[in-house]
């Protein structure tokens, strides 16, 4: 697949906005901007190396793997 394609998915997921609560404490998550070394994008796909992400984005990731890529609201 490639990094630029495996990046561009993670964003289009949103893993790298704030959540959207507006609290004053929540940091965007990050990506990394190239490969990682030591393996590359198979440790980057595979174990999320160089990928931070808060609770709340994590939250969101699994509702939309649960909900067939729909995106609810987080209660």
């Amino acid at each position: 697949m490639g990094f630029d394609t495996v990046s561009n998915h993670a964003r289009t997921l949103g893993l790298v906005e704030l959540a959207g609560y507006e609290k004053f404490q929540e940091q965007p998550g990050s990506m990394p901007t190239e490969p990682p070394t030591r393996g590359g994008l198979v440790r980057m796909s595979s174990i999320g190396e160089g990928i931070l992400l808060t609770p709340l984005q994590s939250g969101a990731l699994v509702s939309i793997i649960v909900n067939d890529g729909t995106l609810y609201d987080l209660q």
